[in-house]
């Protein structure tokens, strides 16, 4: 699953997006800890890394994949 890339894009919201409509999860904005694309691979689209502030969420959302 591919997500378009922006410039200046907010990974965080594109998580919260991505998870809305793929797996139908609410996650909060401020639950993410931080999120970030992994620079200089060459492929497109690039992972994103995304690190939550808590593990219940963590576990939810790892459940609905």
């Amino acid at each position: 699953m591919g997500l378009p890339e922006e410039e200046k894009e907010n990974t965080s919201e594109l998580v919260k997006f991505f998870l809305k409509k793929t797996a139908k999860v609410e996650l909060p904005v401020r639950e993410i800890r931080t999120s970030h694309i992994i620079p200089g691979l060459n492929c497109k689209p690039r992972p994103i890394i995304v690190k939550v502030l808590n593990t219940s969420e963590k576990s939810r959302i790892m459940r609905k994949r």
